[in-house]
């Protein structure tokens, strides 16, 4: 029993860090894109320091919450559903 916790429990970390790993990628690359696509009036009228700090200050706040943010969702929205669809104990 305490081999199987140990081999679920470093699945489950893969899986989470796998997912975490790809959301933040996803989520710089669309932020990126959508830099690359404002007009040049935008690039005109903000300085480059301020444009790179605001975008590291999102990038990091978003590394820093989506982790405890998954977490929360797959303990708080899944485990209640899956508890819920088990035959109930005898």
């Amino acid at each position: 029993l305490t081999g199987t916790s140990v081999v679920l429990g470093f699945i489950r970390s893969l899986v989470f860090f796998n997912v975490l790993v790809k959301s933040a990628q996803t989520l710089h690359n669309n932020m990126f894109k959508a830099i690359l696509r404002t007009s040049i009036h935008f690039f005109d009228t903000n300085p480059t320091g301020r444009i790179l700090n605001r975008f590291s200050k999102d990038i990091g706040y978003v590394d820093s919450l989506l982790p405890w943010t998954f977490v929360d969702f797959t303990q708080d929205g899944i485990s209640p559903t899956c508890l819920s669809a088990s035959p109930p104990p005898e």
